[in-house]
């Protein structure tokens, strides 16, 4: 949601509902925050300045700070330990720590095929992880989602996966 959206919806409140209004500024600042350090970051690594990735790590740390992360509804399987993870704290560490530790790949996704992950999902353009996906374990499938269209129609795969 962009400032736009939010000043359309404001102006669209009952007057009375200010409390929502002060809330929904605020998270918008905090996302711009978050913005703002991720663009610090990217800078800092676009221009191969590898000597200051615990800077990176302090950055983001600082950064989400002030954001509030939801449990999730599903556990978020976390590349850098190679297992799920629900705890909401947790997640901001680990978070932090994807930017000067060590990934986890192969693990990641034997953990994940382990636990019944049997298809995976590569949304962009280009298949370079489900290749590599598929060379750690043969037994699973593999989706690229690039346009609007495979996006309804891998939603529409899912739900009816679901339902059987």
């Amino acid at each position: 949601m962009n400032i736009f959206e939010i000043t359309k919806e404001i102006r669209a409140l009952d007057v009375e509902d200010w409390e929502y209004v002060q809330k929904e500024s605020l998270n918008f600042c905090r996302q711009q925050e978050l913005k703002k350090a991720n663009d610090k970051i990217s800078k800092i690594i676009d221009n191969g300045e590898f000597g200051r990735y615990e800077e990176c790590a302090e950055i983001m740390k600082e950064a989400l700070s002030s954001i509030t992360i939801n449990k999730p509804n599903v556990p978020i399987v976390m590349n850098t330990l190679a297992e799920a993870v629900t705890e909401t704290e947790k997640i901001k560490l680990i978070l932090v720590d994807q930017i000067v530790g060590m990934v986890r790949w192969r693990e990641t996704i034997n953990y994940m095929f382990t636990h019944g992950v049997s298809t995976f999902y590569e949304v962009g353009v280009g298949n370079v992880l489900s290749g590599m996906v598929k060379r750690i374990t043969k037994e699973v499938r593999t989706v690229n989602v690039v346009s609007p269209e495979d996006i309804k129609g891998t939603l529409g795969g899912i739900i009816s996966d679901s339902t059987h």
